[in-house]
Parts: structure tokens; sequence; C-alpha cells
């Protein structure tokens, strides 16, 4: 089982590169936390045992990571108006080394991981994804919703969107 709190401390430190004064930034953070939560829920209420747990909350930690630069470098959360987060987390994670800060050896999971976080944002997960691979995917997308109800009450949508709350 991986050491989640260490896990959780390097995120941290990963996030000292970013402005955590910005609003953006905080309501990432507070988000990154809420869907954290939100998948400890789900996975306890589907019977997730200790070591799949973690992994829900690994994935939970990470699924937005590609927001902090899209923030930095396009000024925006919204995908149409730059990139697909999930797709450009994913890069981030595989394909630039990032995971390795998170966890050592990711091994038999990281197709896993892989796809839970390229699809969570997805209006539909791809069908073909194994039965393991499909229940993480759920639970992360559940899991990023639920959570996203909630900033949407407790944020302005300015700070979300970039738009004015008539619009």
């Amino acid at each position: 089982i991986m050491d989640f709190e260490h896990v959780k401390a390097v995120f941290e430190e990963y996030l000292n590169g970013y402005d955590r004064e910005n609003d953006k930034v905080k309501l990432k953070i507070v988000h990154t936390y809420g869907v954290i939560r939100c998948s400890e829920e789900i996975g306890r209420r589907v019977g997730l045992q200790a070591e799949d747990m973690e992994l829900a909350k690994l994935i939970a930690l990470l699924h937005d990571i590609g927001r902090f630069e899209q923030l930095r470098r396009f000024h925006t959360f919204v995908d149409s108006q730059s990139i697909d987060h999930a797709h450009f987390g994913v890069e981030l994670l595989f394909q630039d080394g990032l995971l390795a800060r998170f966890v050592d050896n990711s091994g038999e999971n990281e197709e896993l991981i892989k796809k839970a976080i390229y699809w969570h944002s997805a209006f539909r997960i791809d069908p073909q994804l194994n039965d393991r691979e499909m229940l993480f995917a759920k639970v992360i997308r559940d899991a990023d919703k639920i959570d996203i109800l909630k900033v949407a009450t407790d944020f302005p949508l300015e700070e979300i969107y970039n738009v004015a709350t008539e619009q």
C-alpha cells in the first residue's frame, strides 16, 4: 500500500510552483481535496479494499494536475478556450514523467491511472476499458462531478468560468 500522506506532501510541494494566492489556484486545491473525500466515500460504498482505496485517492489527487499548468499557460479553466485538461494531465504525468515524483512504482496500475485520469471529464467513458479500469474511471468521474457541484455553489462563477454571473 502506498503512503498517501507522503503523496499528499509531494503534491503540496508541487503546488509551491504556482501562485497559491491566486483565486483559481486556491479553487483547484480546494476542489482536489474535495474530490479525494468524495472518492473515499464512493470507494467505501462500492467496497474498495485498502489498496484500491489508496489508488482511488491517488487518482483523485492527480486527476486535475493539468489544470494548474493550464491556468499558468492559458489563464483559463475552460477547456474549449485552451486545451483538454485531462489529456494534458496525462501528458504531464506520463510523457513528461511527473508521476514518478508522486509514486516510486505505479507498476501494474500505471495504465489504469492513465485511463482513469484521461477519461474523467469526458462526456462518455471509453467502453473498451476493462472492468477494473472502468470502475476507477467511474469513481473519479463521479467524485469529480459531485465536488464540481459543491464548488459551483461555493465560488463565484466569475472565478471559475471567466464570465459575468448574468451570462
